[in-house]
């Protein structure tokens, strides 16, 4: 699906489509924001390491880190800032074959520095990338794109015109309450928002919890 495909429709969910000529605002936070709540997106990357080099940046739109390895060698322990300082103030470690790694200042660091050139793979859960052609998701979440995009747009573009028609502010109760009089729909796609998103973080736990099943009983 692309944001073409998606502009299509929530225009067609919008009395006329009147005033709608652009979403890519909405839906880039709207897709920000569903791959926040979750681990829904995983990637991998490879780094190739430089000898005598420790620090190296995270993988582009990097949520969290599940797993570091090299090919051929033990998954790499995950440790504290604390434990690396330990490791490494005051003390000239020789460089070697990485085997733990930790996180800072967005970047990962590896220990001990390594000795020379490796591989070394990057299992991450991320965000959804703000500049794209084809959304990531898949047909699952269609529908709770639609709504978040609708709901972005009604407390976006609408609210921004009713504000400057009515010459009011967002604090002004006044306008609060003309906003959800003449846009009901505001809280009806909100509360469906929220209940699409919690049903899709509900079907990947369920998921999580049946391969965890099908692994044990191997």
């Amino acid at each position: 699906m692309t944001s073409d495909d998606v502009l299509s429709v929530v225009k067609d969910r919008i009395e006329g489509g009147v005033g709608v000529l652009n979403i890519d605002s909405e839906l880039a936070g709207v897709l920000k924001d569903i791959s926040g709540r979750a681990d829904f997106l995983t990637d991998a990357a490879v780094i190739e390491t430089v000898a005598e080099q420790a620090e190296y940046d995270r993988p582009t739109d990097c949520k969290h880190i599940t797993e570091v390895y090299i090919d051929g060698e033990a998954v790499l322990e995950r440790m504290s800032q604390e434990r690396y300082f330990t490791l490494t103030v005051g003390t000239d470690w020789p460089a070697n074959v990485p085997s733990r790694f930790t996180l800072r200042h967005n970047k990962l660091i590896l220990w001990p520095e390594p000795d020379e050139v490796y591989s070394v793979t990057v299992d991450f859960s991320k965000y959804h990338p703000a500049v794209f052609t084809d959304i990531l998701f898949g047909d699952e979440f269609n529908e709770a794109i639609y709504h978040g995009v609708l709901k972005s747009l009604y407390e976006g573009q609408f609210k921004r015109q009713l504000k400057l028609a009515e010459q009011s502010f967002d604090g002004d109760e006044t306008l609060k309450f003309k906003f959800y009089e003449q846009f009901p729909q505001a809280k009806l796609h909100t509360r469906a928002y929220e209940e699409r998103i919690a049903k899709l973080i509900g079907n990947l736990g369920a998921n999580e919890d049946a391969a965890v099943v099908v692994y044990c009983d191997l």
